[in-house]
């Protein structure tokens, strides 16, 4: 079984706080508006370019087993390799915010403007989720 699955923009959107946090910014800091305003400047990129879409997928435990090995970086003895084999069904769910967000931010990071900075920010919206 396979399964595709629709995800909103909504669904998706860290808060500004919670992308200053992870960015570092001091909480006593966040309110600046400054820094607030290029956040809902990324939020707005966000949302114009994102077009996130999930795939959820059974997987077997051999199938599983080589991607859960992929290149060989993972650390060793962790306790996923032992419970997945002990598994009754496994599944796999990969998410992608679509090819419009990687585009976005690498032509911000390229730029001269300041907007650098949204970039940056942008990026930081796309990996730090709600």
């Amino acid at each position: 079984m396979s399964k595709i699955d629709s995800l909103t923009i909504a669904e998706l959107m860290p808060t500004p706080e919670s992308v200053l946090r992870q960015m570092g910014v001091p909480k006593q800091r966040i309110n600046l508006d400054k820094v607030y305003g290029l956040t809902e400047d990324a939020i707005k990129v966000f949302s114009d370019c994102a077009e996130p879409a999930g795939l959820l997928s059974e997987i077997s435990k051999k199938e599983f087993a080589f991607i859960y090995k992929g290149e060989g970086n993972n650390a060793k003895n962790t306790p996923l390799e032992h419970i997945f084999t002990e598994a009754d069904n496994l599944a796999v769910y990969a998410l992608t915010l679509g090819n419009k967000v990687s585009k976005k931010i690498e032509e911000l990071c390229n730029s001269d403007d300041v907007s650098v900075y949204e970039g940056v920010e942008l990026e930081d919206y796309v990996f730090c989720g709600p």
